[in-house]
């Protein structure tokens, strides 16, 4: 399909990630090196989109149920669980799903404030950046080119008061 930049911009308004944008250019036949030109992004962010499954969670499958606990991915979801004797902690396979923790187990630890400690799945963390990117609105520019234009623009400031500083001499 050739690529229609207004009727893309129909196509994407009101959705709130890239990947749902990617998703929904594809299903209308849109080829993946147009969207990724009208999106501004490389060809490998919209292959890789395209070629990952879709994140599945439990909520769309109610609470789960475990060990006398129900797990809800819309609330706070909590057990107890035992320490081993060497301080091992095993997570149950219905809270692996709700952290969308991967095969390779790996987890980000850290203790807040309040003392407690907090685990993230790698995928949970970066889809909290992402969803604070889409919050902040931001202008659609990269972060680094508006770091580079301000160290620029610092730079022409400190050698225009050193000439200034010079001149005074």
């Amino acid at each position: 399909m050739k690529a229609d930049h207004e009727a893309m911009t129909k196509i994407t308004a009101g959705l709130p990630t890239k990947a749902a944008k990617i998703r929904a250019l594809d299903e209308k036949g849109f080829e993946r090196a147009d969207i990724a030109r009208f999106l501004g992004i490389r060809y490998q962010h919209v292959r890789n989109t395209l070629e990952r499954p879709k994140a599945k969670t439990p909520a769309a499958e109610g609470p789960v149920q475990t060990d006398g606990f129900a797990f809800n991915a819309d609330a706070n979801a909590f057990t107890s669980l035992t320490l081993g004797e060497d301080g091992r902690l095993t997570i149950p396979e219905e809270l692996r799903a709700l952290m969308k923790l991967g095969g390779d187990g790996k987890l980000i630890a850290r203790i807040d404030e309040d003392g407690e400690l907090r685990l993230t799945s790698p995928l949970t963390a970066i889809d909290k950046v992402r969803r604070l990117i889409a919050e902040k609105g931001f202008s659609g520019r990269s972060p680094v080119d508006e770091l580079i234009e301000e160290r620029r623009a610092e730079a022409l400031r400190e050698e225009a008061e050193t000439l200034l500083h010079g001149v005074r001499s």
